[in-house]
């Protein structure tokens, strides 16, 4: 039950990822569906929900990884106990806080851009909303901590 339900997650995160490519790739994140005004330079609602959408879900790529690897090292160190470890209610609580972790990080977003403190422009050359911030420790839990986990893991295997 397990790899399924790990599999599953992962395969969700690369469908997302895909799926906001695409429609970035075609063209159809433009100006205009951005609400973006040119004389003003301002933009609706949908630039702040679409940055914060694809950044949870293009952050999502390696943090998903985690729960999968951490069932193989499971099931290669601990034969014996892998029925124990993991159960169904721990693998639903495994993918469920990684994705719980992923959008609590972008509701600090949501929130320093409220408060004023970071701020969101419209980019015209690439027509995408950048959000003006600093992402050194957004990286670090993003990708370095899970990756740090996930060599961690197979070096001990």
């Amino acid at each position: 039950y397990s790899q399924n339900l790990f599999i599953l997650n992962v395969a969700v995160s690369d469908v997302l990822i895909a799926v906001l490519g695409v429609i970035r790739g075609l063209g159809i994140i433009s100006p205009m569906f951005m609400g973006y005004n040119v004389e003003t330079e301002t933009q609706n609602w949908w630039c702040s929900a679409y940055t914060f959408i694809g950044n949870t879900v293009w952050m999502s790529a390696v943090p998903v990884l985690v729960p999968l690897t951490l069932d193989r090292f499971v099931a290669l160190v601990f034969p014996m106990r892998y029925r124990q470890v993991m159960t169904r209610i721990n693998c639903r609580v495994m993918v469920a806080s990684t994705w719980i972790v992923l959008i609590a990080i972008v509701i600090v977003d949501i929130v320093t851009v409220t408060n004023g403190s970071n701020e969101l422009h419209y980019q015209t050359t690439y027509h995408r909303c950048v959000f003006e911030a600093d992402l050194a420790w957004k990286k670090s839990v993003y990708v370095l901590f899970p990756f740090t986990v996930i060599i961690i893991m197979y070096i001990t295997m």
